[in-house]
């Protein structure tokens, strides 16, 4: 409980607000996505993510880290999904880091679009 309560702003309003309760259930909707969504929680527990070199696992994982407030998580599925921008996926990850507020790989994607543009286009 604490560890989620730390990594997550999200789950530390939760937790603050059931403290406050007699009833101490409370179910957390994950909508179309339980596999990142078990991942997170995962990487909450351990500080690991399962398979770094997965695109799409990561881009996944970065939406459910910005959803949850995860910011550790967020900042770490940023910095693997930079080293794998190239030209066919340069246009999903910008709109990826403009939906999610992901300064960092929005820098990155930005610039590689920049200098790549004849070929992005």
């Amino acid at each position: 409980k604490a560890l989620y309560a730390i990594n997550s702003k999200y789950f530390k309003n939760i937790f603050d607000m059931l403290e406050n309760k007699k009833d101490l259930s409370y179910e957390i909707e994950i909508g179309e996505m339980p596999i990142p969504f078990k991942q997170m929680l995962s990487f909450i527990l351990s500080g690991f993510i399962p398979d770094p070199f997965n695109y799409h696992m990561l881009r996944d994982l970065l939406i459910m880290a910005s959803k949850y407030n995860v910011q550790t998580l967020k900042i770490l599925c940023e910095s693997y999904l930079i080293r794998m921008i190239n030209i066919e996926n340069s246009i999903d990850l910008i709109q990826l880091a403009l939906t999610y507020n992901a300064k960092s790989l929005g820098k990155h994607t930005s610039l590689f679009i920049k200098l790549y543009l004849k070929e992005v286009v």
